[in-house]
């Protein structure tokens, strides 16, 4: 796990220093400039794997290729044993050794065989070619840019912005679109439109004259029948290899635990791989949020060394101040901040950290999904009924309190399309909401029906399955997952040092569960049935029943409170009006609503207030005149 970054060889070096020095943060271990032909690379090390024989950038001279990558190749082993039956010889234990001899051998059909998660980039002097790889699922970061002036890439768009000159407004008008419906600026899009995110499961190649683009993920292979084993008996022995995979380490490793069954499932396989106690890490809560006693029980029973890490109101005010000068592009999701803490707390001790992320988009466990099987969601006789009761029950500001819900899901009910309804449910604003807030000569070239459409695509590109569960699982993965979720995890963990590894995003793991899914295999196991059984094939008793929880911020407690007085200054009106963005009135209304109102725009607030203080920071790195 790192952080990496490179350019055309026409920037100067003092600049590649400056942009490897903003993602330091990524690698505090070592950092290291290489200068080649035609380009220039900078790499920051968190040593986990190969501490002496890891050191990258890595040059073959007598193959004119150059490559480093930021993640970890869990199979690398494998593959370098593969190659050296086969009569390849290497100079080192390395990973990045295995990816620049499995390149030259195999080609574009190395990336396949990869598991992991990963960013790579190689530089072909002799071609004057470079070629940028994301894995499957997106989980790490990788942003480019190549324009007149020459390319570059990085982990983190922040790099970039020390590289390609501030000489014209450069702010993406549909990113923001689509971060205040959404929650994040969707794949490949970025904040500046100058900038793109390589797509996952991709290989860009950036030549002398044009750019292409190849997908290995999903392949035909990939979509393929999976009725070997029975079902449970089958996840069991992927969750248990997948779990076996993330624990390979040369430092301590430690595993992020909460009450959920999915934290669960793998903490219970976690346990059962393992030969000594290792630290777990639970976050608590003050009030209605908190589950940490469940979770030190659940510690306790799969023997654990046991790590309660406080999120009170003050310690999540102060995190964020950490948080607004690190996130680089808006990000709508205030989990952010306690996993800043947990990761903080965290880095103390381990340098890897187990996580449970997935199971929802797996399983289809977030609330909502249910909704969406229900025909009467999408009628409009029945959104005019209910809709007047719903708006008027008021919002206490707790977590999933019953306002909350109540008018979040009047804003769904009547729109016709699983996306729209769905983005009307869990994001921001809704879209015709957004046409008012923005001014109208900022918004005069946006189309909001395409930025609809776009947001929605890969729930119609679905490539495991046609039925409306099969796209909804696959256009969570390609968006909520992997542009809000993972994005989240990777800036909060990195910010400390911290590699998070979540083993039910594993790709082998993730190909079967979707192909049962489309196979109809999955209606024997409804929900997370198979996270259920696996924790009892792990010899532990099925968890009780249970109310859902995920990181609860108190949002509305913190902007009346401890964060009111940045709050109001970011939405200053006299502010607000020199940016020319945001209508005043509605940014003055908002305000109200949230401050002394009792409608719930907790998710509104919470949208602007991050954008604002990303203005405050990087916003004069895009231009003044928007």
């Amino acid at each position: 796990m790192c952080g990496i970054l490179g350019a055309s060889s026409n920037f100067a070096l003092s600049d590649i220093d400056a942009a490897l020095r903003s993602i330091k943060h990524r690698g505090p271990d070592e950092d290291l400039i290489l200068e080649d032909d035609g380009a220039t690379f900078g790499f920051a090390r968190l040593s986990i794997m190969e501490i002496t024989a890891g050191k990258q950038p890595l040059h073959l001279r007598d193959e004119n290729l150059t490559a480093l990558f930021n993640g970890e190749i869990y199979n690398y082993q494998e593959l370098r044993m593969e190659m050296q039956a086969a009569g390849t010889q290497f100079k080192s234990t390395s990973e990045v050794e295995v990816l620049l001899r499995g390149y030259r051998r195999w080609g574009k059909g190395l990336f396949p065989k990869l598991r992991g998660m990963y960013a790579i980039a190689f530089w072909d002097s002799s071609e004057k070619t470079l070629i940028l790889i994301r894995d499957p699922l997106g989980k790490k970061p990788l942003y480019w840019f190549r324009g007149e002036n020459g390319f570059g890439f990085a982990s983190e768009i922040k790099a970039l912005w020390r590289l390609i000159p501030f000489d014209r407004a450069h702010l993406n008008r549909e990113a923001l679109v689509d971060y205040l419906v959404s929650d994040s600026v969707p794949t490949p899009r970025s904040i500046d439109d100058r900038i793109r995110k390589v797509k996952p499961g991709t290989i860009l190649e950036i030549g002398t004259e044009e750019v292409s683009e190849t997908c290995f993920w999903p392949s035909k292979i990939s979509i393929r029948s999976s009725k070997k084993l029975e079902i449970a008996d089958a996840f069991h022995l992927h969750l248990k290899k997948s779990v076996q995979r993330r624990l390979q380490s040369e430092v301590p490793v430690g595993i992020f635990l909460s009450s959920g069954l999915d934290s669960r499932a793998v903490a219970s396989t976690v346990s059962k791989c393992i030969d000594q106690r290792i630290p777990s890490y639970t976050l608590q809560f003050s009030g209605t949020y908190d589950e940490s006693k469940k979770a030190k029980e659940i510690s306790r029973d799969y023997g654990f060394e046991h790590n309660v890490v406080a999120s009170t109101d003050e310690d999540l005010a102060e995190i964020w101040q950490v948080a607004k000068n690190l996130v680089d592009e808006p990000l709508n999701d205030p989990a952010v901040l306690p996993m800043m803490l947990l990761s903080r707390a965290a880095g103390r001790s381990v340098k890897v950290a187990i996580t449970g992320d997935g199971g929802d988009e797996l399983f289809m466990g977030y609330p909502h999904f249910r909704l969406h099987r229900m025909p009467m969601v999408g009628s409009g006789l029945v959104a005019s009924v209910l809709k007047p009761f719903l708006k008027s029950w008021p919002d206490n500001g707790e977590y999933f309190g019953l306002g909350f819900r109540l008018q979040r899901l009047s804003r769904g009910l009547g729109v016709n399309g699983i996306p729209n309804r769905d983005l009307a449910w869990r994001g921001g604003f809704k879209w015709d909401s957004v046409e008012t807030f923005l001014k109208e000569d900022f918004f005069e070239n946006v189309k909001i029906e395409q930025s609809l459409k776009e947001l929605g695509r890969e729930f119609f590109n679905s490539s495991f399955g046609d039925t409306n569960e099969a796209r909804l699982s696959w256009w969570y993965f390609r968006t909520y997952l992997m542009d809000t979720v993972l994005v989240k995890v990777d800036r909060a963990s990195m910010a400390f040092g911290v590699e998070c590894r979540s083993p039910l995003l594993d790709i082998d793991l993730v190909e079967a569960v979707l192909n049962w899914r489309n196979e109809k295999a999955l209606n024997a196991f409804p929900r997370k049935k198979l996270l259920e059984l696996s924790i009892v094939k792990n010899g532990f008793s099925p968890p009780a029943k249970g109310k859902k929880h995920g990181m609860g911020v108190p949002v509305v407690r913190l902007l009346r409170t401890v964060l009111k007085d940045e709050f109001k200054a970011l939405t200053n009106l006299e502010l607000i009006e020199s940016q020319g963005i945001f209508a005043i009135d509605q940014v003055e209304k908002l305000r109200h609503q949230l401050l002394e109102g009792r409608q719930e725009v907790r998710k509104e607030a919470w949208a602007i207030f991050v954008f604002q203080a990303w203005m405050q920071k990087f916003g004069d790195r895009l231009g003044k005149d928007y």
